[in-house]
């Protein structure tokens, strides 16, 4: 791939995942009940993309092997919003990112496996290294709680699963535009939800963090990701959800005066390490097509 497609695919996804990084805090700020914060959250996030594909396409569904395409990525988004959101209520936000940092090596071993990907060194020892210093980190000194919160842990190994499953279907059919699969995703997330959703229980405030969580940060940013993981191998997608290791504990201090744990810090501190020198690698160790 040139390296000018790759640069494009990871301002893309630098500017999706800043959009994302306070996902986690919106959901810690919608504390009303989780059928209402599926369905809204689903709904809205159908809503802005089919806004941004009618604005920049594409516009119709695909056909074919590509609608196949599309519907395998709407469930693998489906499958990780819904179990995401699980996770994050039924253990502590760090201890679903500690989780969802294994992803990149996920990716690395599912891309090998289906793509037969000859992934180079670098991108090897960067999905190692993100999921082995994180996990060493917090086992020194884990959150309160990890041991005693499994059904958090299975929901977030799920969304591992689902997160790495999902860029390796974008990456198999790059040719095709799936932003459309996060819509169709998003609409079964709010339509499996809605029955049990209470939506006139709702504040304005409440109505307010719903759509943002949903419409601005789930929509735009996953519409930008789903860009940027045709132009990247599936590990340097997952490696881009790293930075909301560092930034969702930090943003979590500043707004709802949640202190994080030294491990938290030095945690983010080194994903931050890693994706900088992974970036730095691919571009110095990438040679342009002729």
């Amino acid at each position: 791939m040139p390296v000018s497609d790759r640069k494009r695919g990871l301002v893309w996804g630098l500017l999706g995942i800043a959009i994302l990084s306070p996902d986690s805090l919106t959901l810690r700020l919608a504390d009303f009940d989780l059928a209402t914060v599926l369905a809204g959250r689903g709904l809205f996030t159908c809503l802005a993309v089919l806004m941004l594909a009618a604005i920049f396409g594409p516009r119709r569904l695909p056909t074919g092997s590509a609608l196949a395409a599309a519907l395998a990525y709407a469930t693998t988004f489906c499958i990780g919003t819904i179990t995401f959101v699980l996770s994050i209520r039924a253990t502590h936000v760090a201890n679903t990112l500690v989780i969802v940092s294994t992803a990149p090596l996920a990716a690395a071993l599912l891309s090998a496996l289906f793509l037969r990907d000859k992934l180079a060194w670098f991108t090897w020892l960067a999905a190692a290294s993100a999921g082995l210093a994180t996990l060493l980190v917090f086992a020194a000194t884990a959150p309160v709680g990890f041991a005693a919160s499994s059904t958090g842990h299975v929901y977030a190994a799920v969304n591992v699963l689902m997160l790495a499953a999902g860029v390796v279907i974008i990456r198999r059919f790059a040719a095709v535009n799936l932003v459309l699969g996060v819509a169709i995703g998003a609409l079964a997330v709010g339509v499996i939800w809605l029955p049990e959703a209470d939506f006139a229980a709702l504040s304005a405030s409440q109505w307010l963090v719903i759509f943002c969580n949903g419409f601005v940060i789930q929509g735009f940013s996953f519409w930008l990701l789903t860009r940027a993981a045709r132009l990247l191998s599936p590990p340097e997608t997952s490696l881009l959800f790293l930075i909301e290791l560092a930034v969702a504990p930090l943003l979590a201090w500043l707004f709802l005066n949640e202190q994080p744990q030294a491990q938290v810090l030095i945690a983010g501190a080194l994903m931050m390490i890693v994706f900088v020198l992974h970036a730095w690698a691919a571009t110095k160790f990438s040679q342009p097509e002729t």
